[in-house]
């Protein structure tokens, strides 16, 4: 998959939108600074990992000195290697577990998508993770309980951009179950589907869609593949981009019967990658050929 001829593709996906809309919409505070701080470069010193956390938490790591592991990947790195044990695989398990969570997987479900995913981990190690993320963001577990309950109390959930997903009343206890399940999916993945529609919208209506000649070539999931004229790669990755997919997506909060709370917007970020074959990163000699520099001004890595 070639771009065309003086033409590169630069990728625009979400980081961590489900995360984001899982601590703003249960008013988790840790979890909404942790989100914060995943979105700063991984050598910024404030960085947080959600998913290095989770697994310090749930497997009560510490070095061999007694000092608190960092709760970055880098971190986790050096954990591993302190131990002696450097190929080990702490976070792998995590991350699946994590947005499992949302979906309602227990720990047996969540152990086969972490599975599936190439993780080794076992039916005790998806239970600890579990009760990690729980402990390190404890508004979690009633704001997720609230959504099943509402499915069959209320009979309807109300998403942060406004979307309502009903349910009808039943007493068919696996219908319930589906719903239940359902129901506590809803908020999250509705939040992304619905930031991506209208990130979507702002971009099909940009003017430099015309005036720059650029293009969306695929929108997948929660990610976008634009083929750019090299000569705005930068104005694409530094001013469009962000503009549309994140200044004009604000996130309100609200409850699940679609009350606006007293609380800020959230605001999701979006990973840049500049390609010329889809997939495979810029190295240093493709960019001095097409005149592009390592970072751009908004310090957006075009390089690898």
């Amino acid at each position: 998959f070639v771009s065309r001829p003086g033409h590169v593709f630069i990728e625009a996906d979400y980081k961590g939108a489900e995360l984001a809309g899982m601590a703003g919409q249960a008013e988790d505070a840790a979890m909404a600074d942790h989100v914060r701080r995943m979105k700063l470069p991984e050598d910024h010193p404030d960085h947080y990992d959600i998913h290095s956390g989770v697994a310090i938490t749930a497997f009560k790591l510490v070095m061999p000195d007694g000092s608190a592991v960092p709760p970055t990947k880098a971190g986790l790195k050096a954990f591993t290697k302190a131990i002696g044990q450097p190929n080990k695989k702490i976070r792998d398990p995590a991350k699946p577990v994590v947005y499992g969570y949302a979906y309602g997987m227990g720990p047996a479900s969540a152990q086969r998508k972490a599975k599936e995913e190439g993780a080794d981990v076992s039916l005790e190690d998806a239970e600890a993770l579990i009760a990690g993320l729980e402990q390190n963001y404890p508004n979690l577990p009633p704001y997720f309980a609230s959504a099943r309950e509402c499915s069959q109390n209320q009979g309807y959930l109300v998403g942060p951009l406004g979307r309502m997903r009903r349910f009808y009343r039943t007493t068919d206890r696996k219908v319930i179950g589906d719903q239940e399940r359902e129901a506590q999916n809803f908020p999250v993945q509705n939040l992304v589907a619905d930031a991506v529609s209208r990130a979507l919208d702002h971009l099909y209506n940009h003017p430099t869609r015309f005036s720059w000649g650029w293009r969306i070539v695929l929108q997948i999931h929660d990610a976008f593949l634009f083929e750019v004229p090299v000569e705005h790669v930068i104005g694409m990755l530094d001013h469009v981009i962000p503009e549309c997919m994140e200044d004009l997506v604000p996130i309100p909060i609200r409850d699940l019967r679609g009350v606006y709370l007293d609380a800020p917007d959230c605001r999701l970020a979006c990973d840049r990658a500049v390609y010329e074959r889809w997939g495979s990163p810029l190295e240093q000699a493709d960019a001095d050929r097409l005149g592009l520099p390592a970072k751009s001004p908004g310090g957006i890595k075009i390089v690898g």
